[in-house]
């Protein structure tokens, strides 16, 4: 399975290669037929232009100015969008992203902390509720989720109290909701931890456990997915969100786990994984759903600014990070 993993992902690499040069290729044709053109036209021009002279028609030849500035402007973008595009291509094939295994280590070593602020201002419930949870099922070992909460902290009618009571409330739920989903994987850790200090640890135990907490991952991560079927769950959410959160979110992470079930499964028959890969899995594991929801309001403070747009209501949480408040 790992052989065909990385042919795959060899393939995918070359295809996007050819797809560059392709394209390289095809805006270096262009750039050189519209070289070729603006030569041919400025011949073009400039000998009307004399003739003009020559038959003394200012007016004319002032007109003939004016169209070559022109034609020069929307030649000069139409070089810079070209050069643009061939720089970009030629960028895109020198670029390489890092393996998996190489963005994964960061599981292994101690990593600085990560806070996600999302800003919101009287935003419609359903809608905050999945930004929290895309930002907070990122692939990031040390995160918390800041909810920036902008609306007037005493509102005047009981539909904006009630709004803004629920979306209060919302990091608590889904605080709940992540600490129950976390729990099994943090004493799956602890009992690992435990064996491993006491020499109990044995490598296809381990594998086989580690399959078990993949496979129940899969099901969490899938059972949202399915959620997104159901219209009747989070009625205000547009279709569009529904279908982007069910096919390019959820989607990806039941895809993710089950290509790792199937690598753990391949390395079982193998004799089990190495100690270095289970401790990492362990880790990775557990950072899954071990997140930190919060909420902050600068509008209950008097000493933070109070002006209406969402940056300064990033700017007013930035501003206190890293100080000490009595």
């Amino acid at each position: 399975m790992k052989t065909n993993l990385a042919s795959v992902m060899e393939s995918t690499h070359s295809k996007n290669k050819q797809y560059c040069q392709n394209q390289i290729r095809i805006t270096k044709i262009f750039l050189l037929l519209t070289i070729v053109a603006c030569a041919f036209a400025c011949l073009e021009m400039f000998k009307v232009f004399w003739e003009q002279l020559l038959d003394h028609r200012s007016f004319a030849a002032i007109g003939q100015i004016a169209f070559f500035i022109i034609i020069v402007l929307l030649t000069y973008g139409n070089f810079v969008y070209q050069f643009t595009r061939l720089g970009y291509f030629q960028r895109l094939l020198k670029h390489s992203s890092p393996d998996r295994e190489e963005l994964e280590k960061i599981y292994k070593e101690n990593c600085p902390s990560l806070a996600i602020l999302i800003p919101s201002y009287k935003e419609e419930l359903d809608i905050v509720r999945e930004t929290l949870l895309s930002a907070a099922l990122q692939d990031y070992p040390n995160r918390r989720i800041v909810l920036l909460i902008d609306d007037p902290p005493e509102p005047k009618s009981y539909a904006a109290f009630e709004s803004l009571q629920n979306m209060r409330n919302l990091p608590n739920s889904l605080q709940k909701e992540f600490n129950e989903a976390a729990y099994p994987f943090l004493q799956a850790k602890k009992g690992y931890l435990e064996r491993k200090n006491s020499n109990k640890s044995k490598p296809q135990k381990e594998t086989k456990l580690l399959i078990q907490l993949y496979k129940n991952a899969f099901l969490w991560f899938q059972n949202r997915m399915n959620e997104y079927d159901d219209s009747t769950i989070r009625k205000e959410l547009p279709e569009h969100t529904r279908t982007f959160m069910r096919n390019s979110f959820f989607k990806e992470w039941c895809n993710l786990h089950s290509k790792r079930i199937s690598e753990l499964e391949f390395l079982l028959t193998k004799g089990g994984a190495d100690s270095y890969r289970i401790e990492k899995e362990f880790n990775r594991l557990v950072s899954l759903f071990n997140v930190n929801f919060s909420t902050f309001e600068r509008k209950k403070y008097v000493n933070l600014s109070h002006l209406p747009n969402k940056a300064m209501n990033l700017n007013s949480y930035i501003y206190l990070l890293g100080k000490r408040w009595i």
